[in-house]
């Protein structure tokens, strides 16, 4: 089941023309700048997009201009992922297919400290589940934040499904930053 709904939006994510997704990741890109947890936020953690994912790089750079303290993560193996503060979108480096905080970065040490974190993901629901790649590298990595931290899913809208099939280890997101709309998920709207 799971595999089929991320088959889906992946496609549907992927039919955006480059002009389309563009406009779509500012618009979504602004609205997630200016969310009231954002704002008060002193650190704040961002993936950094590959292929048709959600843009970021203005997102990040909107939040280094704020004078926030941002952590990207850094994948070390197929297990696990550190977070790594960037002061600029030139402290990222190609990875295989991804870009990553260079090694020289320094470790976010205390994960506890990451006030709000922007997540990417195939598929979300209103409800706030989640449905990544298949690895499990960010429910891994969330279920040891504090339930305060606010986790922020950025996605197109074509991306929003009726129901992702929950397991016990998934996390749900608190909010669902769309080019049309805030969902709060606590809420499912």
């Amino acid at each position: 089941m799971k595999d089929s709904i991320r088959k889906a939006a992946l496609e549907k994510r992927r039919g955006l023309g480059e002009d389309e997704a563009t406009a779509k990741s500012t618009a979504i890109a602004r609205k997630a700048f200016s969310l009231p947890e954002i704002q008060s936020a002193g650190t704040v953690s961002c993936y950094v997009n590959s292929g048709s994912e959600v843009r970021t790089d203005s997102l990040i750079e909107d939040l280094l201009d704020a004078g926030k303290r941002v952590v990207v993560p850094a994948v070390l193996d197929h297990q696990k992922m550190e977070m790594r503060c960037i002061l600029s979108l030139n402290d990222l480096q190609k990875k295989s297919k991804f870009f990553e905080p260079k090694d020289c970065c320094l470790k976010v040490e205390d994960c506890r400290k990451i006030d709000a974190i922007f997540v990417p993901g195939t598929a979300f629901d209103k409800t706030g589940h989640r449905l990544g790649y298949g690895k499990g590298y960010y429910d891994r990595f969330l279920a040891g934040l504090p339930e305060s931290v606010p986790i922020i899913g950025l996605a197109f809208e074509c991306q929003l499904v009726e129901k992702i099939p929950a397991e016990k280890h998934d996390v749900r997101v608190h909010k669902i930053v769309t080019e049309k709309r805030v969902v709060d998920c606590a809420k499912g709207k």
